[in-house]
């Protein structure tokens, strides 16, 4: 074993250039690997933060029955006295801020013109609303009492060419399987610096989400 360490090291000094190169090379490769590693994961740790920010929070409240994946409101996917839950989990030493939320499919008109959306309810004070306060970039953000009022990302208002102020029409799935359609004002516009969630994302204060979806006293 050691004649073959002497013959490998006598190998390498017969020819340094040839030796600096394949070393060189050698880095070269694991430093690219290495890069690219984390970049990949920053990139993954980065979609998990946002998602977290924008979305599902560090933890949810559901009811014992729902799926991810489905978009109905039917009643055993809602969650009851949701604002008296989000009480008593503020209230717990680690929890920073809790809020109820409210999810619901519809799609927006305006002229001849439509998307697909989400309707995001929310409490429009609670500090789990920060991004979008910190991205308003046009008009005034909703309040509590708002019944008429939305707000919509910004890609979703250039692709369908509205402005704050504008009035849409704005229909949703409710609790008993029917379909409701009111006309909305665009009180301002956001942005988070996330097009896709931008572009579907439509926010409402959380009262009128639950009088609009018929879902009164419950949350998703």
């Amino acid at each position: 074993m050691t004649h073959l360490f002497k013959m490998a090291f006598r190998n390498l000094g017969r020819n340094i250039r040839r030796t600096v190169l394949t070393a060189l090379s050698l880095s070269l490769g694991t430093g690219m690997l290495l890069f690219l590693a984390a970049t990949i994961e920053g990139e993954f740790r980065g979609a998990i933060d946002i998602s977290i920010i924008l979305h599902t929070g560090h933890m949810q409240v559901r009811a014992p029955d729902y799926e991810e994946e489905k978009l109905s409101l039917a009643w055993d996917d809602l969650v009851a006295d949701p604002n008296r839950i989000a009480g008593q989990i503020s209230a717990l030493e680690q929890v920073q801020t809790a809020t109820p939320r409210l999810f619901a499919s519809g799609i927006l008109t305006v002229r001849d013109e439509s998307a697909g959306v989400r309707v995001m309810g929310i409490d429009p004070p609670s500090s789990a609303n920060l991004p979008f306060h910190e991205g308003l970039v046009d008009g005034e953000f909703i309040t509590t009492d708002d019944r008429e009022g939305i707000m919509i990302g910004l890609p979703l208002a250039e692709k369908l060419g509205l402005k704050t102020g504008d009035r849409v029409n704005l229909l949703v799935n409710t609790s008993d399987g029917s379909v409701d359609e009111q006309v909305f004002v665009i009180r301002g516009l956001f942005s988070t610096n996330t097009p896709g969630y931008d572009k579907s994302t439509i926010l409402m204060p959380f009262a009128k989400a639950q009088t609009f979806t018929q879902t009164e006293g419950y949350a998703k």
